[in-house]
């Protein structure tokens, strides 16, 4: 059966994509990076693609629902963009008005992840609230897509979803060029510690509210570094509101700024850290569920990354190759950051290794082709069904 056929069956020519999409300095420049990608990959499908972000709360509800009734055909997707706290997932109840729309969910999260901000009986209250809605709501989906394959067993065995299927994360190929050198003003100071020519920079950037963000790892690494060379500047973006750090002789602390400073300044640095808590699980339950986009953009601008060992990056990342996987161990860290100083070439070799890995197997056209094979198998199934 030819694609346009199965297009016919499986989608309309239009996907509404219900996320968070606010770009602007200090927002979770997360969502924009991954919804954006998302809108790629089913755009060169050859549909049409409309983002919504309406009001998640139950007073506005009523009212983003009427006004989605006026935008949603009989036959589109409506894709959404699940989190922890089920904030966009109650708009699968739009199947109630329109039964021959399609549901989609594209799954980042877990609801046990609001156990890393605050424990007690209420915050277990909540969680346990949270998967019943969640379960409640799922009845309506079609099909989940997974960033991650505990994520993929959870949309499996407890969300119950038939059609779960596993997606990775992806870049912009426009990552792949040569950042601008057209810095505003304003953005000056940001580029600071890039200047001085002696300096060795180490870089993180992240959601630095997820406790999971190996925050407490990086402040012991440099510590650890300091004693070694002094020279070598860790900068950190995005920082301080789960773990204060008290070591900062050779740090520089920056807000959150936009996703593109944040290329900007990964590709001006020497290495990036991608580090972790190892205790996952313990906390929710779950092994490690979260999509590590940083590590594919890193990689994607040529950079040496050393990051924790799971087997989700395991995955992404071969080690001593494509740069370097961790236990989460200060000293070792350290030596490591030491040894790409010391060497440049084999800085720039696994740097360019890891470019290469991103280069064939995470951009947009991968993520295009999982979901046209994907697509295909939903197909089968309703081939088979009939």
């Amino acid at each position: 059966m030819s694609w346009n056929l199965i297009a016919k069956y499986i989608m309309s020519r239009c996907i509404h994509i219900i996320s968070h999409t606010e770009h602007s300095v200090g927002s979770n420049n997360n969502w924009y990076v991954s919804t954006n990608c998302t809108v790629q990959a089913l755009t060169a499908l050859g549909y049409t693609v409309v983002i919504h972000s309406p009001p998640t709360d139950m007073r506005s509800f009523v009212t983003a629902v009427w006004l989605l009734l006026k935008k949603i055909r009989p036959h589109d997707i409506v894709y959404i963009i699940s989190t922890d706290i089920v904030g966009y997932d109650k708009f699968s109840l739009l199947k109630l008005f329109r039964p021959t729309v399609r549901i989609f969910w594209e799954i980042h999260a877990v609801e046990e992840e609001l156990l890393w901000f605050t424990k007690g009986y209420r915050t277990v209250l909540e969680v346990q609230k949270n998967k019943l809605l969640r379960f409640f709501y799922s009845r309506f989906v079609s099909a989940s897509f997974c960033l991650s394959k505990p994520l993929l067993e959870y949309s499996k065995t407890i969300l119950k979803i038939k059609n779960s299927f596993l997606i990775s994360s992806v870049v912009n190929d426009t990552i792949f060029g040569k950042p601008s050198k057209n810095i505003q003003p304003r953005d000056t100071f940001i580029f600071s510690p890039f200047k001085a020519k002696k300096s060795f920079i180490v870089y993180w950037a992240g959601g630095e509210m997820y406790p999971w963000q190996g925050l407490d790892v990086i402040e012991r690494v440099a510590k650890a570094v300091y004693e070694l060379d002094r020279q070598i500047i860790f900068v950190i973006v995005g920082s301080n509101m789960w773990h204060t750090f008290t070591f900062i002789k050779n740090i520089v602390f920056y807000s959150r700024t936009t996703f593109e400073n944040n290329m900007k300044m990964a590709s001006l640095s020497n290495v990036c850290l991608a580090l972790y808590t190892e205790n996952c699980k313990r906390v929710t339950g779950y092994d490690f569920y979260y999509s590590p986009r940083k590590i594919i953009e890193f990689m994607a601008l040529g950079k040496p990354v050393i990051a924790t060992k799971t087997p989700e990056i395991e995955h992404i990342v071969k080690h001593n190759s494509e740069g370097y996987i961790v236990n989460n161990d200060p000293k070792k860290i350290a030596t490591l950051i030491l040894k790409l100083k010391r060497d440049s070439d084999l800085a720039l070799t696994i740097g360019a290794a890891a470019k290469r890995k991103i280069l064939h197997e995470y951009r947009i056209r991968n993520l295009t082709d999982a979901y046209e094979r994907y697509f295909k198998q939903m197909e089968l199934c309703i081939k088979n069904a009939k």
